[in-house]
């Protein structure tokens, strides 16, 4: 998760560049890739991994400056200590702070070093360097130890071919969502009745 929005930035500079940097050669591969990129891999939960990805952010300090990424990282700040004020304020307002201006063990050689090595485990580095951020280094290493998967497509499309047969091929779109939507549902809820009936037991 943390290097997917990071990666995707420097494939579109590569392109840029493949086609001599001419706009009028790379607009619409560019228009492309954004129309895929947009609403899906460019989050608030992407950006904030980005942002909070010392690869990225100690080599380029600048991206705590973009109004994009405040928003973004503001938001998912917002999400992960939903109804807990003082955690927001103290991650947004005085943590984030820290890591920016390389304050603590934020400014030791060690941790600048990050930004020289490819695909590291961000979230270790969060575990050793934001001991003096805790509720930032918490939410760094949640954010990007996530992993970018396609199971849950998977389990939706296996579901819709149990659904959608050669009996039930008249089916629209609509109602075949709906029904698909209620078995991943329903099996959910099976799912957390047995764990209630284990812990009961």
């Amino acid at each position: 998760m943390g290097f997917l929005y990071g990666e995707l930035l420097k494939a579109k500079r590569e392109i840029k560049e493949a086609f001599g940097n001419v706009e009028s050669r790379f607009k619409d591969v560019m228009a492309v890739i954004e129309k895929k990129m947009n609403g899906r891999l460019d989050s608030p939960l992407h950006l904030t991994a980005f942002l909070l990805n010392p690869h990225y952010s100690y080599a380029n300090p600048s991206i705590f400056d973009e109004p994009k990424m405040n928003e973004a990282f503001i938001s998912c700040v917002e999400q992960f200590y939903y109804h807990d004020e003082d955690q927001q304020e103290q991650v947004a307002n005085f943590e984030l702070k820290k890591i920016q201006n390389r304050e603590g063990p934020f400014s030791k050689k060690l941790a600048r070093t990050f930004q020289n090595y490819d695909y590291n485990p961000a979230a270790s580095w969060w575990r050793l360097y934001g001991t003096e951020t805790p509720a930032l280094q918490k939410m760094a290493t949640r954010i990007l130890s996530l992993t970018s998967s396609s199971s849950g497509c998977e389990r939706n499309w296996s579901g819709f071919e149990g659904i959608h047969t050669k009996k039930r091929n008249r089916l629209t779109t609509t109602r075949l969502n709906k029904l698909v939507y209620i078995q991943f549902n329903n099996r959910l809820m099976n799912n957390r009745e047995k764990i209630k009936v284990k812990e009961n037991h």
